[in-house]
């Protein structure tokens, strides 16, 4: 699915413009988790901004090369600093709106806004609006519609995705293969991005 549309033509989904992304889970409200290290650090990478957002700035870095004119917030809904917001400039012409929360409802969503469409991945779903002119009877914009619907199992290509990368680094290691310093680079950058 995700090659089809990598090798769609470039008119129809037209250049990305906007990245909104929001991961939340409720585990500063479990018991268990009452005096978890998530809740009690100053390290910005026992947070929640830097132990789950850096692994997306390490995507949008590998992705884009480059990101630009941070700006994070923390609020502590339930616990101290339980939630974030990172918004950032990718490359040289993507904003990016990044939300995490220990405190909300369970949500793992995706919108990136192209200029002719917007792709969604929410509730294990590909799903697809365009296009941009999209009018009512009085010539008014409206939403567009959906046009295309996946489906996708977020949790099975979260645990693929690491399962990949851990074999990937033991085959390394295994076969005495150097590491690329790309790798290595992309990642000091990450953690730049929250020094």
């Amino acid at each position: 699915m995700l090659k089809d549309i990598k090798n769609q033509n470039k008119k129809v989904y037209r250049d990305l413009s906007f990245i909104e992304l929001k991961f939340a889970v409720g585990i500063s409200f479990k018991k268990e988790f009452s005096n978890n290290w998530r809740f009690k650090s100053k390290n910005i990478f026992n947070q929640i901004a830097g132990n789950v957002g850096s692994h997306y700035i390490n995507l949008l870095i590998w992705l884009f090369k480059s990101v630009k004119k941070k700006n994070i917030l923390k609020l502590s809904v339930n616990k101290k600093n339980d939630t974030s917001l990172i918004v950032l400039k990718a490359g040289k012409s993507v904003l990016v709106n990044m939300y995490f929360s220990y405190s909300n409802h369970l949500s793992d969503k995706f919108n990136l806004f192209f200029s002719n469409s917007i792709l969604r991945i929410k509730d294990n779903k590909i799903i697809i609006l365009k296009p941009r002119d999209y009018f009512d009877k009085n010539k008014n914009f409206i939403s567009p519609p959906i046009v295309l619907t996946e489906k996708l199992n977020q949790t099975y290509e979260y645990l693929s995705s690491l399962e990949k990368s851990i074999k990937f680094f033991l085959n390394k290691v295994k076969n005495n293969k150097e590491f690329s310093s790309k790798y290595f680079n992309n990642s000091l950058d990450a953690l730049r991005f929250f020094i």
